[in-house]
């Protein structure tokens, strides 16, 4: 983004932008569901598996054609955010298990 050209909103982005993750409240993280058979859609809470606390919601979701399997895009805290990270996804009353990514999926 070019922070030197004057918009509404450049001082906020700029200053978000120069925050250290640790930082941050969320995250936007990949998942993918762990169950090939298993699917989900947007706005399905996205949980922590040992406290069923509620950490996010899908905010988008798909099959990845090139890499297999299906993927999930979700905001998680920090904590949550580290590849390998195991969540569920709370989808039409079943939890799918889901593991947090590193990008790109390859």
């Amino acid at each position: 983004m070019d922070l030197d050209t004057d918009f509404v909103g450049r001082v906020a982005v700029a200053e978000a932008a120069a925050r250290d993750d640790s930082e941050r409240e969320h995250l936007v993280v990949c998942l993918t569901l762990d169950d090939p058979a298993a699917m989900v859609m947007a706005d399905r809470p996205v949980l922590d598996p040992e406290t069923g606390e509620s950490l996010g919601y899908v905010h988008s979701a798909e099959y990845g054609y090139t890499v297999d399997v299906r993927v999930a895009y979700t905001y998680l805290p920090p904590a949550y955010a580290e590849p390998g990270t195991d969540v569920q996804v709370r989808y039409e009353g079943e939890l799918v298990d889901a593991t947090v990514r590193e990008e790109p999926l390859l």
